[in-house]
């Protein structure tokens, strides 16, 4: 009987630990399930940037020759600058995803 109890204390012990790498693995991929979507926020906070700014380059050429001028170079530049760097940055973002 003895030898039974220590079979039993044995097979308990190897379903607590089956059950406790089972919650660890499920907390696991709950935790890459947030950390995808946060990426896929910050992504789509670039994406949404990268449009922003192209509109933007849009309304002022547009503005610039309604008002019969050439377009000031540096400022679509910053802007042109700013949509490379969210390109960038969504490649970084999506880079830490894979």
């Amino acid at each position: 009987m003895h030898l039974g109890g220590n079979l039993k204390e044995c097979c308990e012990m190897g379903f607590t630990d089956k059950v406790m790498d089972g919650f660890k693995k499920a907390d696991e991929k709950l935790g890459n399930a947030v950390d995808n979507g946060k990426l896929d926020m910050d992504i789509s906070k670039e994406e949404t940037k990268i449009k922003d700014n192209t509109k933007e380059i849009g309304n002022k050429m547009v503005a610039y020759f309604d008002a019969g001028n050439t377009f000031d170079n540096a400022e679509i530049m910053a802007l042109y600058d700013a949509i490379v760097e969210s390109r960038k940055k969504v490649e970084e973002l999506k880079a830490q995803k894979q």
